[in-house]
């Protein structure tokens, strides 16, 4: 909840909505922690019956959000997307890129990495996804079980590269920040 709150007092602030705080302890992060966890609350008490509507609105408002943000993200750092392209290409040709792979695989075994990664990627992998298909009031199993596949492509063949591509055009990451 402290990252949470943190994250919407920076955007709070970068938006100017309100002012600078000092970090630590204070009535403000308190404030937005506690409408955060009231409404964390408001929705879990009400059991499967209230979850389910809640998140069929909100995931894909959330998910729209999350795009368009991230597109308006690229378009105002696209002076850096050579630069980006050009640092995922050299750091996955670098030799310390193929050190690592060659480690990696003798120690880790790649292919168990990689289907770690792809199970915890979403909820397919762990099972909660299916549970909550399960639960869906429909009039065609086929729906639900295709909004699962759906997920199980859009998250880590989407979602998680376009969100390594605006990090990296961010200037947060070794490429040169805008201006």
């Amino acid at each position: 909840i402290n990252s949470l709150v943190a994250s919407v007092q920076s955007t709070l602030t970068d938006f100017g909505a309100i002012g600078p705080q000092p970090a630590g302890i204070s009535m403000r992060r308190l404030g937005i922690g506690a409408v955060l966890a009231l409404t964390v609350a408001l929705v879990i008490i009400g059991g499967m019956k209230r979850i389910g509507p809640v998140t069929e609105k909100l995931v894909p408002v959330m998910s729209v959000l999350f795009v368009l943000g991230g597109i308006c993200a690229l378009v105002l750092n696209r002076h850096n997307l050579g630069t980006a392209f050009s640092a995922i290409i050299a750091g996955a040709f670098s030799m310390r890129a193929v050190g690592g792979g060659v480690l990696g695989y003798v120690v880790f075994q790649a292919i168990r990495f990689g289907v770690a990664r792809g199970v915890f990627s979403n909820e397919a992998g762990p099972g909660s996804a299916p549970i909550a298909h399960a639960a869906a009031d429909t009039d065609s199993p086929v729906r639900p079980g295709m909004w699962a596949v759906f997920a199980v492509f859009v998250l880590p063949l989407v979602i998680c590269p376009f969100t390594g591509l605006i990090f990296l055009t961010s200037g947060l990451r070794g490429v040169p920040a805008p201006g």
